[in-house]
């Protein structure tokens, strides 16, 4: 079972509605394809996708990915207290 229902039809379409060739475009068509499966009122969220999403909502770090020196730099710039300022 194809992970977008109604894929040939939807590329289709966007084919059809962009002037498009149906050898080019592909960017235009995924963003087509993705504009109207998640449009309706009921968005559509392909399996694989969903666990990508999931698994990252469940991702905790309270490390930082800076290096020292980067954290370092930013301090001497103070970025952390205009990040504060604006309410972060």
């Amino acid at each position: 079972m194809p992970e977008i229902p109604d894929y040939q039809q939807l590329a289709g379409d966007a084919t059809k509605e962009l002037g498009l060739r149906s050898d080019s475009s592909k960017p235009l068509k995924a963003r087509y394809i993705a504009h109207r499966l998640t449009a309706g009122e009921k968005p559509i969220v392909p399996p694989t996708l969903e666990k990508i999403i999931t698994r990252a909502i469940q991702v905790t770090h309270a490390g930082s990915c800076l290096r020292k020196k980067a954290v370092d730099k930013a301090a001497a710039h103070g970025v952390r207290a205009k990040l504060d300022a604006a309410g972060d």
